[in-house]
């Protein structure tokens, strides 16, 4: 969500409430080619790399009313559930999302609530990945684990966007094809 440029159609409609000029969505996702990212193409594409089936979407649950809306923000229920019913129903080894499965290590601490989606965790039960990284809920960051899945949330910072530098360590895994 913090991504905004990438969101093309999201952002030619929203880029004065974040920058005080418009960025070209084209030229930052060539300029994070270049620096030797691999850009998700985030239209239900599964890559193939090393061996492992990789599926990734930068779709999250919409912001409450009250907040500023962001980038990749899809309506719970039927826009999610559309949403993650884009993933493979099977050869996904890496799942990455940006917002947590609804239950998983989902918590904001800043308001007590969790935030996670609900209709991903319905997918994630479904697919079955072997790992299932993802973000969003900062105070969520940590790993774990059920018959099928390890989750993990990578999230960087401890604080909300951020806010005093606190950082979490990188997460560092190993997964093997199947």
């Amino acid at each position: 969500n913090h991504d905004l440029t990438c969101d093309a159609e999201w952002y030619s409609h929203h880029w004065k409430d974040w920058h005080g000029e418009q960025q070209s969505s084209l030229k930052v996702a060539k300029m994070l080619q270049a620096a030797g990212f691999q850009v998700l193409p985030g239209d239900g594409e599964l890559l193939h790399v090393a061996g492992l089936g990789i599926y990734g979407s930068p779709a999250q649950p919409r912001q409450p009313k009250a907040r500023k809306e962001m980038a990749f923000g899809r309506r719970r229920g039927k826009e999610l559930k559309e949403e993650w019913s884009r993933i493979p129903p099977r050869g996904v080894d890496l799942l990455l999302t940006h917002s947590p499965p609804a239950t998983v290590l989902d918590s904001a601490a800043y308001t007590g609530e969790t935030i996670g989606c609900e209709e991903l965790l319905k997918a994630v039960e479904r697919v079955r990945p072997l790992v299932h990284v993802f973000g969003h809920a900062h105070h969520g960051y940590g790993v774990h684990s059920t018959k099928w899945t390890h989750f993990i949330n990578a999230a960087n910072s401890q604080g909300k966007r951020g806010e005093g530098g606190r950082v979490n360590p990188p997460v560092v895994f190993d997964v093997f094809p199947r």
